[in-house]
């Protein structure tokens, strides 16, 4: 609908330019401003009813009351993490917090000092560190947090992965992939909103996760066992870790929910270049919209668009297919704010109720 042309003053700028015949529809009253084409309207996704009757059946030996609380606290857990610290950022903080600590008790020669003063001094930088930096934790998914994390995230994840694959589909019609690579997997969701694009076309997915349980359950649901019973007709291969060869191409690889589960900036960038290699035309990486969740979603934008000011530039055949217009530096992170969007979806209704919700995600589409 529109595109971004570069100013250059003292900050680079993004001016957007209707399309004339856009503006006349809207003079003329013939298009509301809010049925634009580029704009992607989805309903309320709902789990399907068959994936739906088979999670059921996945969870029949458990306690559906325990898990809908546990999930409550799950995800609140997961909207309030941050990405990971870097070693470098800790030390920064540490300097700063000596700093504060030497200037706080005179300290210009340390061999004056107590040993008493010295340690008290250490004790206190040590506290006040801990107290102003994250720590995170991997999560270990096995056993009843996998249950737990299917009933929580899983519908959520199902809408959110839909309206973007809705989205591709709507502005790239003859686009029909054959094959899908799924990093950080999970319980199957992106197989779930694939095929309810894309069913007909998609003859092969590869899923990788590093949770041997969460495949399990992925493979329990699709009924991959049972050739009579199955809910996909494609071919589906499970992996724990993602193949070294670059050589095998996939028509749309996709990482849902997944980079903020790596520990450290090196280890996303790596598996970044590496699901890049392995894509043929389109890549999908979505997160929470929280503040970590688009941190890391900018962070993998700027790497393979080059945008890296020191150190790890380097060149990738890639431009923004979406939500941005444009493949410049996002303007959002220079003034700390974050760029995300809202989807309402319809809860499983495990007790009969028909519950809607909404939930926040950031997200980038990388084409070829």
């Amino acid at each position: 609908m529109f595109t971004a042309w570069r100013r250059f003053s003292t900050k680079m700028k993004l001016v957007p330019h209707f399309d004339p015949e856009i503006v006349k529809k809207f003079k003329d009253e013939t298009m509301h401003p809010r049925r634009h084409p580029g704009r992607v309207l989805t309903p309320a996704y709902q789990v399907p009813e068959k994936i739906y009757e088979s999670i059921k059946k996945v969870l029949e030996d458990e306690s559906i009351a325990c898990l809908r609380n546990d999930a409550i606290i799950l995800t609140n857990y997961l909207r309030e993490r941050l990405r990971p610290v870097e070693q470098e950022e800790v030390a920064q903080k540490a300097q700063l917090m000596q700093d504060r600590v030497r200037e706080k008790y005179n300290i210009s020669n340390a061999k004056k000092l107590s040993p008493k003063v010295i340690d008290k001094a250490k004790k206190e930088v040590v506290k006040s560190l801990l107290r102003h930096t994250y720590i995170w934790t991997a999560m270990d998914f096995s056993g009843y947090l996998c249950y737990t994390y299917l009933v929580g995230r899983s519908a959520a994840e199902y809408a959110i992965v839909s309206t973007i694959f809705a989205e591709i589909n709507k502005r790239d019609p003859s686009f029909q992939p054959k094959s899908v690579f799924d990093f950080g997997s999970g319980v199957g969701t992106v197989i779930w909103a694939s095929q309810g694009v894309w069913e007909d076309s998609i003859k092969e997915y590869y899923c990788v996760d590093s949770s041997s349980k969460m495949q399990d359950i992925s493979r329990q649901i699709l009924a991959l066992e049972q050739p009579k019973k199955r809910l996909v007709k494609a071919q589906v291969y499970f992996r724990q870790f993602l193949p070294i060869s670059s050589q095998r191409k996939y028509n749309i690889v996709v990482s849902a929910f997944s980079l903020l589960e790596l520990p450290d900036a090196k280890s996303r960038l790596e598996t970044l270049s590496n699901l890049w290699d392995k894509t043929q035309d389109y890549l999908v990486l979505v997160e929470l919209g929280t503040h970590g969740g688009f941190q890391v979603i900018n962070e993998a934008r700027d790497f393979l668009l080059g945008l890296f000011s020191k150190g790890r530039k380097q060149s990738f055949d890639s431009h923004v297919f979406a939500p941005c217009p444009h493949d410049m530096k996002c303007p959002k992170m220079s003034r700390n704010e974050k760029c995300f969007f809202e989807k309402a979806f319809i809860q499983n209704p495990f007790d009969n109720k028909e519950r809607r919700a909404k939930e926040t995600y950031s997200y980038v589409v990388l084409r070829r």
